[in-house]
């Protein structure tokens, strides 16, 4: 195991002096900062993998001895040693590890390094899937595939990313329930609530096929599923005069003084298949904002502001959400046709 580490860690030592070099010969010879600049990220790049592969050579083979107890059964150490794939953001790994189980060609039950070293279940490493996807919720997936090839200079397919994504989702909802609710100190004295809705095309899958015949006036071929974001804060009082809300200039100056949202949450929801049944995107919103209303609000002392354009859809489900949480007056609706009380 030591000497393992200690091969690797020369290996690095040698990338490093290859940088170091790069840097004397880019000046002997004249280069611009910018082809330097390039040179050392590559090199860089290498020498973090090097650097991340002595740490993983650092860490044993997983070999516990000829067997293992686990969760009250015990189990081999198969002969094998057994290799998988990792992908970081510095290049890619191949590990090798013991593994545990009944024989080789049966389902791998124990393997320890990968629990010590706490890998993903997929091959690619955390920190990828965290940088992959802020690139894939501003961006189409081919586009951020492109940009992190760019950057790191590895080629990822699109479809690999798309399994991630909806990999990660997976743990979304765990997550949002883990959320405790924001210190009361910190609220404002004002609860708003605000969402909007949205037709997204659904593309067909790939086994799926093409509508028959001529489409219908207004018919599509691709169908369109509702998705609905929502979000909530709480926030203080704005208060200005008649003549700042009129005039530009004046409410341009008013900005300044304008109270910050504080503890804003936002939740996205797509109408979808869960478990064989359709969710609609809608239910579930308003049914995260009665949530927020009953963490942020309990004794009913705070105003509820809800915030949205005319959409009768909308405002049905607000009012069938809130009908009996909220007391008279308690919430004021605020879209297009201007402010009602409750």
């Amino acid at each position: 195991m030591i000497m393992a580490q200690e091969r690797e860690i020369l290996n690095g030592k040698v990338a490093f002096d290859q940088l170091v070099q790069l840097v004397r010969d880019a000046g002997a010879q004249g280069w611009r900062i910018d082809q330097t600049e390039r040179g050392l990220h590559s090199g860089l790049l290498e020498l973090g993998r090097q650097l991340l592969a002595a740490f993983v050579a650092g860490q044993n083979n997983g070999n516990l001895g000829p067997s293992i107890e686990y969760q009250g059964r015990t189990l081999q150490r198969l002969e094998d040693l057994h290799r998988r794939r990792y992908v970081s953001v510095f290049g890619e790994l191949s590990i090798e590890r013991y593994a545990y189980g009944t024989r080789e060609t049966q389902k791998l039950e124990a393997i320890p390094l990968d629990a010590r070293l706490g890998l993903p279940e997929d091959e690619y490493s955390y920190l990828l899937q965290e940088w992959d996807q802020s690139h894939c919720v501003q961006n189409a997936y081919e586009k951020s595939r492109s940009s992190i090839e760019r950057i790191l200079g590895l080629r990822q397919s699109v479809r690999a990313l798309e399994h991630m994504n909806g990999h990660m989702a997976k743990s979304v909802e765990g997550f949002r329930q883990q959320q405790p609710a924001p210190p009361a100190q910190e609220e404002g004295p004002i609860l708003v609530l605000t969402a909007d809705r949205k037709g997204v095309v659904m593309r067909r899958k790939e086994d799926e096929p093409a509508p028959k015949g001529r489409l219908n006036a207004g018919e599509k071929a691709n169908k369109k599923r509702m998705a609905v974001v929502g979000a909530a804060y709480s926030i203080a009082p704005f208060v200005r005069t008649a003549d700042e809300v009129v005039d530009e200039v004046m409410r341009d100056k008013a900005k300044k003084r304008r109270p910050k949202p504080q503890h804003k949450r936002v939740r996205a929801d797509l109408t979808r298949e869960i478990d064989g049944q359709e969710v609609n995107a809608k239910d579930r919103v308003f049914g995260w904002f009665k949530e927020q209303h009953r963490q942020r609000n309990p004794d009913l002392s705070k105003p509820v502001v809800c915030l949205m354009d005319g959409e009768r859809a909308l405002w049905s489900a607000f009012k069938k959400c809130f009908a009996v949480t909220l007391q008279p007056r308690a919430a004021a609706f605020a879209g297009n046709g201007g402010n009602f009380p409750v």
